[in-house]
């Protein structure tokens, strides 16, 4: 994953100060941290003057003896507390996977809290609900796809999957700090050996989720890896006022950042 020391630099408030950082990393796998870094990053006038710029790597849990998914968490703070950021908007980062021998792809990241569609989305409906367009199951093909629910939360979550056709899935349960990995082939009925449809996915608390297109027989050749969608409660118009407020207060916030 690529340092974000840029970012942090451009939402610094003080900027001809300088500023110290805490930079937090940790990599969650089945409820334990197994592992976690921390440094300082110090700024003055948007440049990083101190601290490790270098990309975060995460060693390929893949490799890890009982074999289990994981995720990793990073956390941008003040040392001391301060209010020293101008925004709290997550930061734009892609991460890069890659292994020798297997394509290389980007996942981008998601807010651990904050999201404003999924806060919506909760207020409005009192369920998490995501949703993924095309899913594509094929076993003559060697076509499988996998979604991926990271639960980065203290309490164990329940979800169900449902397809365009009716078909669900067993509930599942998804531990604390933990990812689960589910095999999307299970849609399959046994004479079938190809699907194509829609997914819904409906929890009792948010989740993080992502869908990953994989060989059939070996998940770990991944072709690619997308989020799923949420459910939106959005309004589909807004009045004139409010749009004007919206105007006007961007064109303030462009302002601000240059002064």
């Amino acid at each position: 994953m690529p340092n974000p020391h840029e970012q942090i630099a451009a939402r610094i408030v003080k900027r001809n100060r300088l500023t110290p950082v805490k930079l937090e990393t940790s990599v969650y796998c089945e409820g334990e941290i197994i592992q976690a870094e921390q440094g300082i990053l110090s700024f003055r006038n948007g440049q990083l003057v101190d601290g490790d710029s270098d990309p975060i790597r995460v060693a390929d849990l893949g490799k890890r003896k009982p074999r289990a998914p994981g995720y990793l968490e990073m956390f941008v703070s003040s040392p001391e507390g301060d209010s020293i950021f101008r925004s709290k908007l997550v930061l734009g980062l892609y991460s890069i996977y890659s292994a020798q021998g297997k394509k290389s792809f980007f996942s981008d990241n998601a807010y651990k809290y904050g999201a404003p569609p999924v806060i919506t989305m909760m207020a409005e409906f009192g369920r998490f609900i995501d949703g993924y367009p095309a899913v594509h199951i094929d076993r003559d093909n060697g076509i499988g796809e996998t979604l991926v629910l990271i639960n980065p939360y203290k309490r164990p979550i329940l979800a169900n999957i449902k397809s365009s056709d009716k078909r669900s899935l067993p509930r599942l349960r998804i531990p604390a700090e933990s990812v689960k990995n589910v095999d999307l082939s299970h849609f399959l009925e046994p004479e079938e050996n190809t699907w194509m449809g829609e997914i819904q996915l409906t929890a009792n608390n948010r989740l993080i989720t992502f869908s990953i297109k994989h060989d059939y027989s070996d998940p770990t050749l991944i072709s690619d890896h997308e989020h799923l969608d949420p459910y939106r409660s959005d309004p589909t118009f807004l009045p004139m006022t409010l749009h004007m407020r919206r105007w006007l207060g961007g064109k303030l916030a462009t302002v601000r950042g240059w002064l």
